[in-house]
């Protein structure tokens, strides 16, 4: 039997994004002495996700956002707000490397994947240059993990002069990958 995502015509794709767009309309900033902040940009689409996120014993224990993006950026941005706490980075790269699948029109069961969420993304396989937007708060998940293995406890930052974790995201935002 098929299910309802399986199922799932273009138009019903369009009105699940502005579902999930709907979520992340407004920002949701986190601050604080724990918290970590990225900015990444799509080079193709100029989509742009800045993401404050706390993580503790190497796992997501909050997250907020400022999205400017499409709604392939807005709709992942949204099911990642929602799934990700409580995940390690290594998790967070297999559900990454699942989207990069589906968006490349690679077949997958719904029930493979590891949040079945995704695959409404089947219907972007079409439109290449909004692939970037769409992987932008996967991207920026690895940063703060990469941002809390280099530079460790974000509250020892200040007294340690390392570079505030959003300045690096501004420089990664600005020049790419650094």
């Amino acid at each position: 039997m098929e299910s309802a995502e399986n199922r799932l015509i273009p138009e019903d794709f369009r009105l699940r994004l502005q579902q999930y767009t709907e979520r992340v309309r407004r920002d949701r900033r986190l601050s604080g002495n724990d918290v970590w902040t990225t900015t990444r940009q799509s080079r193709h689409c100029g989509s742009r996700l800045t993401l404050d996120g706390v993580i503790a014993d190497g796992r997501i224990q909050a997250l907020g956002y400022a999205v400017r993006a499409c709604s392939l950026g807005q709709a992942t941005t949204a099911i990642v707000a929602e799934r990700a706490l409580g995940m390690k980075a290594e998790e967070l790269q297999a559900i990454q490397a699942q989207l990069k699948a589906v968006l490349q029109g690679q077949p997958s069961q719904q029930k493979a994947l590891i949040w079945p969420e995704l695959a409404i993304f089947r219907y972007a396989a079409g439109m290449p240059s909004r692939h970037g937007s769409a992987l932008l708060p996967f991207q920026a998940l690895q940063d703060l993990f990469e941002l809390m293995k280099t530079f460790g406890d974000p509250a020892l930052q200040e007294r340690n002069n390392f570079v505030p974790a959003g300045e690096l995201g501004w420089l990664r935002a600005e020049f790419g990958d650094i």
